[in-house]
C-alpha cells in the first residue's frame, strides 16, 4: 500500500489540480495530512514558478534588445541575473540563449569597434550557429587576452558556415600560441574563403610565419589572405617560409602583404619571383611599403615582365 501511494504522489505533479481530492481518498489516513502538505508546497512551487517564467520571458525580450558581446555588457547582465537566480552555470546559459535568439536570423555579425570582446561568449555562440556566412571583427582590442585567439578559431573548427572572417585592427599575435590556433583553424576548417588579419601583430615571435606557412600547405580552399600591416619579415626567414608555402597552396589567388618589414635582399626578391613564375592562380601579390620593394633586381622584374600581379 505504500508502495502505490509513493507511485500516486509521484505522478501527482502531472495530474491535473482538479483531481487532487480525489486522488488524496485513495490514500491511506495516516498518510493523508503529510501528502497534503506536500502538495500544497508543490502548487505554491507551480503558480511561482509560472510566475518566474512569464516575468523572465519578458525580461528575456528587453534583454535581447540591449545584449552584446563585450564584457562590459555581458557583466552587467550577470548582475542583475544574479539577482534572480542563484547558479551561475544558469546565467551562462540563459546568457547563450538570449545571444543565440537575438542573432538566429542573421547571416553577418559585425562586431565593428565594441570593446573588450567577451570570447568565451562569442565562441559558444558561434558553435552552434549554422546561419552566419560572415564574422566582422573590427578595431575590438581583440587579442589582448590569452585566451581571445584560442576560444575564437577553436570554435570556428565546429562552424560550418562562416566563409569570410575579418580580424582587422586588433591584437593578434600579441601571444605565441595566436598563431598556433590559426593554424589549426586553416587546416581543419575548409569553409573560408577569406581571411583578414590586417593589421595585427603577426611576426612578433619566431615561429608566427612558420604557423601560418604550415596552415596554407595544407588548406585547400583559402582565396583571399590579407596580412597587411603587422611585422611579417620581422624574423629573417619569414618572407622565404610563406613564399616557400605558397608555391605548394592550390588555392590561394589574392595575399596582401603591405606595410609589413620585409627585408631587402636578393634572396627574397629571387624567392617572390620563382613563386609569381610557378603559381600562377595568384592574381594579386601586394608588398606595397616594405623594404623589398627598393631593391633594382626587383623593379627591373617588374618592368621588364611588366608582371601585373605584382603590387608594390
Amino acid at each position: 500500500m505504500q508502495k502505490q501511494a509513493k507511485n500516486v504522489e509521484n505522478k501527482f505533479i502531472n495530474l491535473n489540480l482538479n483531481l487532487k481530492n480525489e486522488i488524496i481518498n485513495y490514500l491511506p489516513f495516516e498518510q493523508q495530512v503529510t501528502n497534503l502538505t506536500n502538495i500544497h508546497k508543490r502548487f505554491h512551487f507551480a503558480l511561482n514558478k509560472k510566475k518566474n517564467f512569464t516575468f523572465l520571458k519578458k525580461e528575456i525580450n528587453n534583454m535581447k534588445k540591449e545584449i552584446n558581446f563585450s564584457v562590459k555588457n555581458i557583466y552587467s547582465l550577470k548582475s542583475y541575473l544574479f539577482s534572480i537566480f542563484d547558479n551561475e552555470e544558469t546565467i551562462d546559459d540563459l546568457i547563450n540563449f538570449i545571444l543565440k535568439l537575438k542573432y538566429k536570423k542573421d547571416t553577418q555579425l559585425d562586431l565593428t569597434e565594441l570593446k573588450n570582446i567577451e570570447s568565451k561568449y562569442l565562441a559558444n555562440f558561434l558553435t552552434e550557429n549554422s546561419k552566419l556566412n560572415y564574422l566582422f571583427l573590427f578595431e575590438n582590442k581583440f587579442g589582448k587576452n590569452a585566451e581571445d585567439s584560442k576560444n575564437l578559431f577553436l570554435s570556428l573548427l565546429e562552424n560550418t558556415s562562416i566563409t569570410e572572417l575579418y580580424i582587422s585592427q586588433n591584437k593578434i599575435g600579441k601571444y605565441s600560441t595566436d598563431t598556433i590556433f590559426i593554424n589549426f583553424l586553416l587546416i581543419f576548417n575548409q569553409n573560408l574563403i577569406s581571411l583578414d588579419l590586417s593589421y595585427n601583430r603577426i611576426g612578433f615571435h619566431i615561429d608566427d610565419t612558420k604557423h601560418l606557412a604550415n596552415a596554407l600547405r595544407f588548406n585547400e580552399k583559402l582565396k583571399i589572405l590579407n596580412l597587411s600591416a603587422n611585422k611579417i619579415g620581422f624574423n629573417k626567414e619569414d618572407f622565404i617560409c610563406l613564399c616557400t608555402a605558397l608555391i605548394e597552396n592550390s588555392s590561394v589567388e589574392t595575399i596582401d602583404l603591405s606595410f609589413n618589414c620585409i627585408e631587402n635582399s636578393d634572396e627574397n626578391v629571387d624567392m617572390f619571383i620563382d613563386l609569381l613564375k610557378i603559381n600562377k592562380r595568384i592574381k594579386y601579390f601586394s608588398i606595397f611599403k616594405n623594404p623589398l620593394t627598393k631593391n633594382e633586381k626587383l623593379q627591373k622584374y617588374k618592368q621588364s615582365f611588366m608582371d601585373s600581379r605584382m603590387i608594390f
